[in-house]
């Protein structure tokens, strides 16, 4: 199995949630991160599923929605390059916690980068 693609700081420096992190904690942040592409129509994160990472759109555009009473889908809002979501995963320290909101692919492919919560850097004082 190929080994995950790697994610540059500049990449990451885009990103407003990192823009403001030193070359050092960027550089340990970039170790931690996977990235993947994946197709349309996937879903990344169902509504009642345990989330643990951060996802971060690199390329592509992302629909976070849900269905209305009769089953239509409702867009909350449509995400692009640079923009994250999942975030709640890494700040709430809660065992169970779920999202609520599905996210699913709005075009044709999008890359993407996950930051787990497993997966992220220790660091000494």
């Amino acid at each position: 199995m190929p080994a995950p693609a790697s994610v540059s700081m500049l990449l990451l420096r885009n990103v407003p949630l990192f823009s403001m992190l030193s070359e050092h904690q960027l550089a340990l942040l970039t170790s931690a991160v996977s990235r993947k592409g994946l197709p349309r129509g996937t879903t990344i994160i169902a509504a009642g599923d345990v989330t643990e990472s951060l996802y971060v759109v690199i390329s592509g555009r992302l629909k976070v929605m849900i269905s209305d009473d009769e089953g239509r889908e409702v867009i909350l809002a449509i995400l692009g390059p640079n923009e994250f979501f999942g975030e709640m995963g890494l700040i709430d320290d809660h065992p169970d916690r779920r999202a609520w909101l599905p996210s699913r692919l709005a075009n044709s492919s999008l890359s993407r980068s996950a930051i787990s919560r497993d997966a992220s850097p220790k660091t000494s004082r």
